[in-house]
């Protein structure tokens, strides 16, 4: 990233990179051959939930890059944060409070975990290109409706994806903390 970056664009990327450590180091910890293991009946497997972040990030992904393509000749002249815009707003108790995915972003659990953060991570960059291409237009001028949260600008779609991980992190730490040691 670059100090030369739109504030909101600085503010987003760091963001979406820092849950994207977070995430890589709550991974770090599970052993290889617990990827796949299912804890309890109504839940998934890790690799299961990575599966569910790649599908999401690549949809709202393509989301992104079209509101983006929305705000071309725009110019951004606010730079108040944005983060706070959805302080608080989404980041829950995943574990005993959980969303039903819709069948669109329901992993199928046929990849391997590698290849699920892989993928991740491959869709997080293109997240974050598209952001960085998109810098200086008035991207809270898009907004596009979520289907629980209602109405978001593009910035706030982006810090969406920041906080849907952050409460995939949670479902992650308690299926690590019922796995067999």
């Amino acid at each position: 990233m670059t100090d030369a970056l739109h504030p909101r664009i600085h503010e987003l990327l760091t963001e979406l990179d820092r849950t994207q450590q977070a995430m890589r180091a709550v991974l770090a910890s599970l052993p290889p051959e617990h990827a796949n293991t299912v804890v309890r009946d109504d839940s998934w497997s890790v690799a299961q939930v990575v599966e569910h972040l790649l599908l999401v990030e690549d949809g709202t992904g393509r989301l992104i890059s079209t509101l983006i393509k929305q705000c071309e000749g725009t110019t951004d002249a606010e730079t108040d944060p944005v983060l706070p815009t959805l302080a608080g707003l989404y980041v829950t108790d995943a574990v005993r409070n959980p969303i039903e995915a819709p069948p669109s972003v329901t992993p199928k659990g046929l990849m391997s975990l590698a290849d699920a953060m892989a993928a991740q991570q491959t869709a997080r960059e293109r997240v974050m290109a598209a952001f960085t291409k998109g810098a200086g237009r008035a991207l809270g001028a898009r907004s596009y409706p979520h289907p629980i949260l209602g109405s978001l600008n593009t910035y706030q779609w982006g810090h969406f994806l920041a906080l849907h991980q952050q409460r995939h992190m949670v479902q992650l730490r308690s299926i690590l903390s019922q796995l067999p040691v």
